[in-house]
């Protein structure tokens, strides 16, 4: 019952904090601005992959687009033609060193939310860079995730590959959904 509610209350937070950092589409001047590789903080995204990859999140690809730079972090999307949300954002500390990396998987489906609102089926991996730890949060109406994610023992390093054994499984699923889909 716990896990439930905790998930909840994951989704009502991611929820707010993408209503707080992404503008409406209607007060942006048009819908796909053009962007400015930042290319120092590509080559320090791509330069942190190795520890990326040991702590199970997706690497930085030579062809993403560090977007949006500012001291507390860095924004990235892979196509920048099509892409209209971050795929991997890295919040940093004073420093420049990560703190916090969260990365954004999207289904290309929608469905109807609680609220009878039409959302976009969304699953997110976040980890903490000091402690290592992952979390999940889904945001869609797959009660088969739904369920996989609320069966995940809590997180430890002896548990870390049925978290990392989903975020795959899910990421392979909706890549061969969203390919079967292209006209």
């Amino acid at each position: 019952m716990k896990i439930k509610h905790l998930n909840s209350l994951l989704q009502a937070c991611w929820l707010l904090w993408l209503a707080a950092c992404d503008p409406p589409a209607t007060s942006r001047p048009y819908p796909n601005p053009k962007l400015t590789q930042h290319k120092q903080q590509h080559k320090r995204g791509l330069a942190e992959n190795p520890q990326r990859v040991l702590l199970g999140m997706r690497p930085i690809g030579e062809k993403w687009f560090c977007f949006r730079c500012t001291d507390a972090g860095d924004e990235w999307i892979i196509d920048p033609v099509h892409d209209q949300a971050a795929v991997k954002m890295v919040r940093r500390d004073s420093d420049g060193n990560p703190l916090l990396e969260r990365d954004q998987y999207c289904s290309g489906r929608r469905y109807i939310d609680l609220e009878g609102d039409e959302s976009i089926e969304e699953f997110r991996v976040e980890c903490d860079w000091k402690t290592g730890v992952i979390s999940i949060a889904y945001l869609g109406d797959d009660s088969v995730l739904e369920k996989a994610i609320a069966n995940l023992p809590p997180f430890s390093s002896q548990t870390r590959t049925a978290y990392l054994d989903l975020v795959a499984s899910v990421e392979k699923k909706w890549k061969t959904h969203r390919e079967e889909a292209k006209p």
